[in-house]
């Protein structure tokens, strides 16, 4: 356990974002970091400000753009699917 003034150090290093409700937040930004991981880490870099640049590259155009996901998965779909899955690994035992 820490100290109270343990805690507040600690605690001042991160900075908190409250994600919006009701969204795919999370799956966006798994996505994000999916195309980020396949376009510009596929390989070593050497450098910390290579690195950087490769990391920001091919999200400056969207960013620019103001680019958004649409989702096109609906609960009903995704349940029907979900229901497929099951049915599919079950018989495959």
């Amino acid at each position: 356990m820490f100290s109270p003034e343990e805690t507040y150090k600690l605690a001042s290093r991160f900075e908190f974002h409250c994600p919006p409700k009701k969204t795919g937040w999370l799956n966006t930004a798994e996505i994000e970091l999916s195309v980020i991981s396949k376009q510009c880490l596929d390989r070593p870099i050497a450098t910390r400000e290579e690195l950087k640049n490769e990391v920001y590259a091919p999200v400056e155009e969207p960013n620019r753009l103001k680019a958004t996901v649409t989702w096109k998965l609906t609960k009903a779909k995704n349940t029907t699917k979900d229901a497929k899955a099951l049915s599919n690994d079950a018989a495959v035992r």
